[in-house]
């Protein structure tokens, strides 16, 4: 009975010891996941829309790769959206811009940030947001475009309508006459040109 109750000690005494290794192993973990996030730049934004982004998307900076997505989450009317810019030195220039870009053949996302230009430097905001630009957009844009050649078509048209009524009040004989006296000295240019290198 003694043996019995001695493994049964041993056994639960064995499990304590085994539950606080674990334990220790989480915290030192858990301290590590801490002191790592200190030592990052994380920075917040807010997007209106997603766009493929998810959370692992490279963030890229002129085309450099400086960070990735850390976190995504839909709120209301915008998505928050928190990255993480590894270089620990690197420090973002105010007003940089922000959008969400396609890169690589498969239709990857990432979030592509640009230096300040005099628009985002004037809303004072660390990070601003560049609206993506999608296929509904081009298609409006095609749209104002073939509006404005219908227009500028229009005025050509006008404009040559009244054109042709002014030289159909106009008399032609003068302009003919200036045109054959043009052709006349042209045959006697030529004829000149011919002599002297002969």
């Amino acid at each position: 009975m003694t043996k019995r109750l001695d493994i049964t000690k041993v056994m639960l005494i064995e499990g304590i010891v085994w539950f606080i290794i674990l334990c220790l192993a989480l915290l030192a973990i858990r301290v590590h996941n801490y002191k790592q996030a200190k030592t990052v730049k994380q920075y917040q934004i807010f997007l209106s829309d997603m766009d493929g982004l998810i959370v692992g998307s490279p963030v890229k900076y002129m085309g450099a790769h400086i960070g990735y997505v850390s976190y995504a989450k839909p709120l209301h009317n915008n998505v928050y959206v928190k990255f993480v810019v590894k270089n620990k030195d690197m420090e973002l220039p105010k007003g940089v811009i922000a959008n969400v870009e396609f890169y690589g053949l498969g239709g990857s996302k990432s979030l592509e940030l640009y230096p300040p230009n005099e628009n985002s430097l004037k809303t004072e905001k660390i990070i601003y947001i560049k609206d993506t630009f999608r296929l509904k957009d081009s298609i409006s844009l095609l749209d104002n475009m073939f509006s404005k050649i219908a227009l500028l078509g229009g005025r050509f048209n006008y404009f040559s309508n009244k054109i042709s009524n002014m030289v159909e009040q106009q008399p032609v004989e003068p302009y003919v006459k200036l045109l054959e006296e043009i052709g006349k000295l042209d045959k006697n240019m030529n004829k000149l040109k011919k002599k002297e290198s002969e």
